[in-house]
């Protein structure tokens, strides 16, 4: 845990600041914040790295992470058919936040790889200050399946969680994971943490060596690899319907909290950049347009001698690859004004039911 211990203390080392992943211009001093930021956003990942790699210790050859973590979606309804006994009392709804991190995860990040879901996962759970009582529920609620992901379960920390090797994940992640159970039973709220996190759930157009695309099928979101050494707004997440319907058999109904870390969709100079790229990309099209333009109006001059011989199907192949760019392009832009709707649907709720709580509280 020496590395997990070395990491945090970095990111502490930016106490009281929000830690994002992410830098943010700003009207002030524009080259000393902006390194301030460009340090925390490689500190924040190179934290979400060593999760990642602390977690899968122990784990089968080939087995992901993600299949551990989804199990996380199960637990409520473990929850509700294994409290008899009111161990939980009136804090058992407020668990209910456990399907609902898997559902914004799974209906965010539809076709994307399990590696991206991973990191899009402990971001979330790091923003929302759960990370610890998310990790403890899976540890608890889901011994039966972990024995299945884990060649050795000795050296995993989620098949210790009352021995030693856990304590000392807690040790270590304790000014940055939240909350635990035994807090949430406590009365605690939900997100208090001593380090603030507003990270980014997926980091497109991130510019930098250590970048690494999770495939063709990853929904346009960089994923950042970052590589140590070589080595491998918080709020209160009340009750809920659960939020998975087709592993729950519930629906998602008003009572649902679904929060998604909204992706700006412009401004700043990730954006700018994109934009100029989209500008070269249109520059040459419109100028291969006009060469072949050209070309074929050579061949109708000189009694019918032509001075260049095009292949018309190389120019319809042209067109349709440029076609599918647009496309693909169009895609990604409705895709982000979708979660931004998404974002003021989820804080419409989540007022909502503020409410809610506050007049069962006061009746």
């Amino acid at each position: 845990m020496q590395e997990l211990h070395a990491i945090v203390r970095k990111v502490l080392r930016f106490h009281p600041r929000i830690v994002s992943n992410y830098s943010r211009p700003s009207d002030g001093d524009p080259h000393s914040l902006t390194t301030v930021d460009v340090r925390m956003a490689e500190v924040a990942e190179l934290l979400v790295t060593e999760l990642v790699r602390v977690l899968s210790r122990g784990l089968h050859e080939g087995e992901e992470l993600w299949s551990v973590l989804q199990t996380l979606e199960r637990v409520p309804n473990r929850l509700s058919h294994g409290d008899a006994s009111g161990a939980f009392g009136a804090t058992h709804h407020r668990l209910k936040f456990s399907g609902q991190l898997i559902y914004v995860i799974k209906s965010t990040f539809v076709e994307c790889t399990a590696a991206v879901r991973t990191r899009a996962l402990i971001r979330l759970t790091l923003n929302q200050g759960v990370l610890l009582a998310a990790l403890e529920l899976i540890a608890r609620w889901n011994v039966a399946e972990l024995s299945a992901f884990y060649s050795d379960p000795a050296s995993s920390v989620l098949c210790s969680v009352d021995g030693e090797l856990w304590d000392a994940f807690l040790r270590a992640c304790a000014p940055i994971g939240g909350v635990t159970l035994k807090d949430i039973m406590a009365g605690a709220s939900k997100g208090v943490s001593v380090v603030k996190f507003d990270m980014k759930l997926a980091l497109p157009d991130y510019v930098g060596d250590d970048i690494g695309w999770s495939g063709t099928n990853d929904c346009n979101t960089g994923e950042v690899v970052v590589r140590a050494g070589e080595g491998r707004s918080n709020r209160d997440w009340g009750a809920g319907s659960e939020t998975f319907p087709q592993e729950c058999g519930a629906e998602v109904g008003p009572g649902a909290i679904v929060r998604v870390q909204q992706i700006p969709a412009h401004g700043g100079p990730v954006e700018q950049k994109r934009r100029a790229r989209r500008r070269k990309k249109r520059t040459k099209k419109e100028e291969s347009q006009n060469v072949w333009s050209e070309c074929l109006a050579d061949e109708g001059e000189n009694d019918g001698s032509a001075k260049v011989h095009v292949p018309l199907p190389l120019v319809a192949e042209s067109m349709d690859t440029a076609d599918a760019k647009n496309a693909d392009r169009l895609l990604d832009r409705a895709e982000v004004l979708l979660l931004e709707r998404w974002e003021k649907l989820a804080a419409e709720i989540s007022t909502h039911e503020s409410l809610l709580f506050e007049r069962e509280d006061a009746g």
